[in-house]
């Protein structure tokens, strides 16, 4: 058992006093918290799956304000501007050279912050 001097118990004593003081900080005000939190990114299309060539509608939201370029898989379909409130809308056509089965769709922001993606299925023209 190592043997804690009365210069490191001291030490100690000082330590847990200014980590106890910090826990009891109050939480910044809201108004300078950021929002919405970093990787808060959202995206959603109109539906879930369809043929080549079909029109989709991509709305995301949580974006900082600014442009958003839009891909399909890695071929980039379209481009949106968020707005103040960090939420845009725009129609992509699906490329007509997709092959049937799951594909992705992604937005990515100019600033980099997030880049969610959802799965969007291809399914075979009648």
């Amino acid at each position: 058992m190592q043997r804690v001097g009365r210069v490191g118990a001291r030490a100690a004593v000082a330590a847990l006093a200014l980590v106890g003081a910090v826990g009891v900080l109050p939480a910044a005000p809201a108004g300078s918290q950021v929002y919405p939190p970093l990787g808060g990114c959202t995206l959603a299309t109109s539906v879930s799956a369809g043929v080549a060539g079909s029109t989709v509608t991509v709305t995301g939201s949580g974006f900082d304000p600014g442009s958003v370029a839009i891909f399909f898989d890695s071929a980039q379909v379209g481009s949106a501007t968020a707005s103040a409130q960090g939420s845009f809308s725009v129609d992509i056509v699906v490329p007509s050279s997709a092959t049937p089965g799951i594909h992705e769709i992604k937005a990515v922001p100019a600033d980099g912050k997030c880049d969610p993606f959802v799965t969007f299925t291809v399914t075979a023209a009648a």
